[in-house]
């Protein structure tokens, strides 16, 4: 992959790794020696393409790791083009009760009532009004707490026990909450998340709790203060997923956060210097993507401009949407304080509305020429396809890789477990048609 940028013109390769994870999930308990050879082999290759003139590479991590600083620093002393992105907020999973993601889902008696009174979005007046009731509210709680107590607890109730004291009510404000302000700060945890989720009406929470699953685990942010005013040359904000996640986060709004949080509103440390920060979004993005045209304000280059109000920027409670094709549901988040967004010279938001102008362009490899059926036209081959085209189809490539190796996937050990299902049932069936 790295070649193939790099014959096209060069261009940027994202990768996200954790250094550590050899497999989804390590059934069999955390291995330290297999943990560590993850680790050497993911630098190993980072360090490789880095090396690969043309071809600028990223990879995200949290902000709290500052083992790789020093692995990151060496790797561009050899001159490798190498830039850690990481996300300069918490990761951020929401639970709420349009979303229908959270720990009170593990209660019997709330997924009836749920499905009962919810109503299409789960949050029918009914629906409120059924969760305000002693018996229900009673029975709920008891049936998540036995949940807990079960020889296999599920996935929720370990988000409760295991990091309570990063779950909180949603603020837009506060992005550094004290302990004793999570649902383990006190009382009972599970009566207080309900609280939270049962009641959206509340006008500063919405009825939303997030855990942040990123970057707090120590109650404060700190570390990513000192990483970036530390370590600027090798240390650009990013992190992304390409919305892999819809209908649990929604960290788009993390630019802005980083004028409002971190340049204004922050009360339990320094603040960031206005102009590191948007020498960060501005500059310092476009040269780690090759983008030598834009960045800076300057006679002949091009005039990508946000206009911004100090005063009033900042991000708006998250809602939920189901405007996804088949009803599907995504989180979105409103921001404020953009008076005018300028793409190439022309205005195309303005006090936060659409213009209706569209002057963005794809981006584009230097070299391509654009495509036609039978590959790319132009100059630039492409790269080995190591038995993929014998295949009937890339799935079909995959699963026989997953099923020859240790699966860096939990999504393909699903699609592979249902493919051989339905292939053992088709199986069965024919069998049983032949003796008929």
């Amino acid at each position: 992959m790295g070649q193939g940028v790099a014959r096209g013109g060069g261009g940027s390769l994202a990768i996200a790794c954790s250094f550590d994870l050899y497999d989804d999930y390590a059934i069999a308990g955390y291995d330290k020696v297999k943990a560590k050879a993850c680790r050497e082999n993911d630098w190993k290759v980072m360090e490789e393409l880095s090396m690969i003139p043309s071809l600028n590479v990223t990879f995200g991590t949290g902000g709290n790791d500052f083992r790789q600083l020093e692995r990151l620093k060496n790797v561009i002393a050899k001159g490798g083009a190498l830039t850690m992105t990481p996300m300069f907020r918490h990761n951020q999973t929401l639970f709420s009760l349009r979303s229908g993601l959270h720990p009170l889902m593990v209660s019997e008696t709330f997924r009836k009532v749920r499905g009962k009174f919810g109503g299409k979005d789960g949050m029918s007046k009914e629906f409120l009004l059924k969760l305000q009731q002693d018996e229900i509210r009673n029975a709920v709680l008891t049936e998540c707490k036995h949940a807990a107590k079960t020889p296999r607890s599920s996935f929720w109730t370990q988000v409760m026990y295991q990091y309570g004291d990063r779950i909180f009510p949603y603020s837009p404000f506060d992005l550094e909450p004290r302990p004793e302000e999570s649902v383990n700060g006190g009382g009972d945890p599970w009566r207080k998340l309900y609280n939270i989720i049962s009641n959206p009406q509340d006008p500063v929470h919405k009825g939303i709790a997030v855990r942040y699953t990123m970057n707090y685990e120590k109650h404060t942010l700190e570390p990513l203060r000192r990483l970036l005013i530390e370590h600027d040359a090798a240390i650009v904000p990013g992190f992304a997923d390409g919305g892999a996640h819809v209908t649990a986060q929604c960290e788009a709004t993390t630019a802005t956060t980083m004028l409002s949080f971190w340049c204004r509103d922050r009360k339990l440390g320094p603040l960031l210097p206005l102009e590191i920060t948007v020498k960060k979004f501005a500059y310092d993005q476009a040269k780690m993507l090759g983008l030598d045209d834009r960045g800076v304000l300057a006679v002949g280059k091009r005039a990508d401009v946000n206009i911004v109000d100090m005063s009033c920027i900042g991000v708006l409670a998250p809602t939920f949407a189901r405007d996804i094709p088949g009803g599907n549901g995504r989180w979105v988040q409103e921001t404020v304080g953009y008076d005018m967004t300028i793409c190439a010279g022309i205005v195309t938001f303005e006090n936060g509305i659409a213009t209706g102008e569209l002057p963005g362009r794809l981006v584009r490899n230097p070299k391509s020429t654009g495509i036609v059926p039978n590959g790319l036209r132009g100059s630039v081959p492409h790269g080995p396809t190591f038995g993929a085209s014998n295949s009937k189809s890339l799935k079909e490539y995959a699963l026989k890789l997953q099923r020859n190796a240790s699966g860096p996937s939990a999504a393909m050990k699903i699609i592979q477990h249902e493919e051989e299902t339905r292939a053992a049932a088709a199986a069965n069936n024919n069998n049983n048609n032949s003796k008929l």
